[in-house]
């Protein structure tokens, strides 16, 4: 845009050399430089299935509001219960999807845990709430960690062009490549099991060091 007005002073604190780079020289030269990266982060994003009904200039806008962003190993993207506000491509790395799980038993007594749901890796996405579930309850189901270092192509909501994303086409081909978490997971479940086990036997191993110390035998001990 033309006649931008500044919206602050530069003040020097001593003497300053500077070099001075006008909108014509910026955009000479570095629009080259943002257009080949928009060009590459397309090439990307094509390879998905669900972006077969996005036109070369629908695609290249989406990948131009695609924000890169690096992420260390052991570092958390999202966490469960985050608001979804963008959907994540993984351009490199690779992240596990862990629910965070809250096990009642029969007597009352809560187990706080995690269990890792899968894997994702190069190629793939998460985040997909943001398009598929925002009106229902706009939340992220997992929280996702990095395992190695990771690299990312973030594109937020409010970035989307929402008719070609929430459109028929478009949500069944995201749905059928995204990862589908029931609330009844075999993983979860499984696990949920596994947990009432443990403490049913940590439960019997207690009463029976507490019925031997009643009879005074309190040098024998069952040891778990």
């Amino acid at each position: 845009a033309t006649g931008g007005v500044r919206k602050a002073a530069c003040v020097t604190e001593g003497v300053t050399e500077l070099l001075i780079l006008n909108k014509h020289g910026f955009q000479k030269t570095f629009k080259k430089f943002f257009e080949e990266k928009d060009r590459e982060k397309r090439t990307f994003l094509r390879n998905m299935s669900f972006f077969k009904p996005f036109g070369e200039e629908e695609l290249l806008r989406e990948a131009h509001y695609c924000i890169e962003v690096d992420f260390r190993a052991g570092e958390t993207i999202v966490k469960q219960g985050d608001d979804a506000d963008a959907i994540y491509f993984i351009t490199s790395g690779l992240v596990n999807v862990i629910r965070g799980l809250i096990d009642v038993n029969d007597y009352g007594e809560t187990t706080l845990c995690s269990v890792m749901l899968t894997k994702c890796c190069t190629g793939e996405f998460f985040g997909e709430s943001s398009v598929l579930e925002h009106d229902v309850n706009g939340f992220y189901p997992s929280t996702i960690k990095c395992e190695t270092n990771v690299k990312l192509l973030k594109l937020e909501r409010s970035q989307m062009n929402l008719k070609i994303w929430e459109s028929e086409r478009v949500a069944a081909l995201l749905k059928e490549k995204a990862y589908k978490y029931p609330d009844d997971n075999v993983l979860l479940q499984t696990h949920v099991d596994i947990m009432r086990s443990r403490q049913r036997k940590r439960r019997v191993m207690k009463d029976l060091n507490s019925m031997l110390k009643r009879r005074g035998r309190k040098d024998d001990k069952i040891v778990n």
